[in-house]
């Protein structure tokens, strides 16, 4: 019998993750009939301008993603938009295709990811039925969970994370130079939900976006990284978003260390390195004292309070 001239997604899949010498861009591989569940498209700066202290974005690419299955499995196909310009064909959601003389490569999970080329072929064909659970997998592979962490050492276990915070500082955007081309980092700091400081630093195109003090906002999908002159902090990826949410009251417990009085106003040092701000009533009652100078003595003093944003608003008995 002849051997066939097509595959499943689980046999490439198992082709692809069990080689030991990786793949070859000049290899072959057996035509593959897959239906589109989702897709989602990226665009990548290639050259960033830097003019003085202002950058802008140069030549940029579009690309395409699409999360593929079929009965056995799923996997995501990358194509730069350009491809489909070229041949006039553009893959759609819910069509299903034959796909030919495309590439592979092995991605983390033990997975693998196809890519369109000049010489690959597309063809439309009938339709596969897939399970409804596995449709619903489709926005996973086309864009990655993201959990919220909340504590800085929960931030380091691997993995894409979401932190949430008050934005405690802002650099400018330095610039630095790659074999690629020279990018823009911005540096920030933002105070978490248990006070303390989670360094952040936002790549390429996210450096670029309006980020500003004291606002509180949620950036997507970080990665913790490790250098030997900087330390660790939270790095942004090709998937990362960041927007300005509302500032939340949250119940934590703090240990005061130290204080400094302006006015009606007290800035407050804390053990786990944040900075807080409350009025002078709320210090007199966090230790049940008539006069703030009584305060010192106590000290550190730990109290559970509420805080919105870095303001303390309500302490708890």
């Amino acid at each position: 019998m002849a051997a066939s001239s097509s595959t499943t997604v689980s046999e490439l899949i198992a082709q692809v993750t069990g080689s030991c010498q990786g793949t070859s861009p000049y290899q072959k591989w057996k035509s593959l009939k897959v239906k589109i569940l989702g897709s989602r498209r990226m665009t990548k700066c290639l050259e960033f301008i830097f003019d003085g202290t202002e950058v802008s974005v140069g030549r940029e690419k579009v690309t395409s993603s699409f999360a593929a299955a079929d009965e056995t499995g799923m996997l995501k196909i990358t194509v730069d938009d350009q491809f489909f310009s070229e041949i006039g064909v553009r893959l759609e959601e819910n069509k299903t295709y034959i796909l030919k003389n495309y590439g592979v490569v092995s991605v983390g999970g033990g997975s693998a990811q196809i890519y369109l080329r000049s010489s690959s072929k597309i063809y439309r064909s009938a339709q596969i039925v897939i399970a409804d659970d596995m449709t619903g997998k489709a926005a996973e592979v086309l864009q990655p969970k993201s959990p919220k962490k909340t504590r800085l050492e929960d931030m380091g276990t691997g993995g894409l994370f979401t932190v949430q915070g008050r934005v405690t500082s802002v650099s400018a955007i330095r610039r630095v130079d790659r074999t690629d081309g020279p990018i823009p980092i911005r540096d920030l700091e933002l105070s978490v939900e248990d006070g303390s400081i989670v360094p952040v630093a936002l790549w390429r195109e996210a450096a670029l976006q309006d980020v500003t003090a004291n606002t509180f906002v949620s950036i997507s999908h970080c990665r913790m990284t490790k250098h030997a002159s900087f330390g660790s902090k939270a790095s942004s990826t090709n998937y990362t978003e960041i927007q300005e949410v509302s500032t939340p009251v949250r119940k934590v417990s703090i240990t005061v260390n130290g204080m400094c009085v302006i006015d009606n106003e007290v800035l407050i040092n804390t053990i786990q390195g944040g900075e807080l701000k409350t009025s002078i009533d709320i210090v007199k009652e966090m230790a049940h004292v008539v006069e703030v100078e009584e305060i010192y003595d106590l000290l550190p003093l730990k109290v559970d309070v509420s805080l919105e944003g870095d303001n303390i608003v309500e302490v708890h008995k």
